[in-house]
């Protein structure tokens, strides 16, 4: 999570590279260097945090939307 919030380091660097490989492989750029390129501009302009706080809000949501199921399997 810290690496999708901005952390600078070997990981992150490996997060780019693997990010950067998959830009190219969609054919979304022309050379790894242009999607590594991407990958850390997407990071740093907060894109990543923002889709990851977005998917844990919908996670909640669906969790509250759940009916309470009893330890039988059965609900109320």
């Amino acid at each position: 999570e810290a690496i999708l919030r901005g952390e600078p380091g070997s990981r992150r660097d490996v997060v780019l590279l693997n990010a950067g490989a998959a830009f190219l492989a969609a054919g979304a750029v022309e050379s790894i260097e242009d999607g590594i390129e991407r990958a850390g501009l997407t990071i740093d302009a907060g894109l990543t945090a923002q889709l990851l706080d977005r998917l844990r809000d919908e996670r909640r949501r669906a969790d509250a939307a759940k009916p309470a199921v009893d330890s039988a399997g059965s609900t109320p």
